[in-house]
């Protein structure tokens, strides 16, 4: 049995699709599960879902016509990345035309609407993997 991929790394929250191979096997049908309590879930189409706190973790697939054959692959769970921000240089526009965002944390959705009147001029950190920010 192969379980792929072998080991990988996963930021908490973020998900991960697993496939799994039953190696000379014609039923390639198999059960997933994770090993430790508390260490993400994974769906029955093997797309793991990591835990909100970072960790070593286990996936296992095990064959469902023949239960004594198994593949495990490691997972690391990894904390987000600090994001640093650049700080704001004064702004050339009257002050009625800036929008104070404020401090948020990496990850949490702001909501707002920008007048026509206001230019944006700093963007967020980008999340170096998805390019979201």
């Amino acid at each position: 049995m192969t379980v792929s991929p072998a080991s990988t790394f996963v930021g908490v929250g973020q998900t991960q699709q697993f496939t799994a191979t039953v190696v000379g096997g014609t039923d390639q049908k198999v059960a997933w599960t994770v090993t430790e309590d508390l260490g993400g879930t994974i769906s029955a189409d093997g797309l793991y879902t990591a835990p909100l706190l970072p960790g070593g973790f286990h996936v296992v697939a095990t064959s469902v016509a023949d239960g004594s054959r198994n593949g495990t692959a490691t997972v690391s769970v990894v904390p987000p990345p600090a994001c640093t921000l650049e700080t704001p240089q004064p702004s050339a526009l009257p002050a009625t035309q800036v929008l104070q965002l404020g401090v948020h944390e990496v990850g949490e959705t702001v909501a707002f609407t920008v007048p026509p009147s206001i230019e944006k001029v700093q963007d967020g950190c980008a999340d170096e993997a998805t390019g979201a920010s």
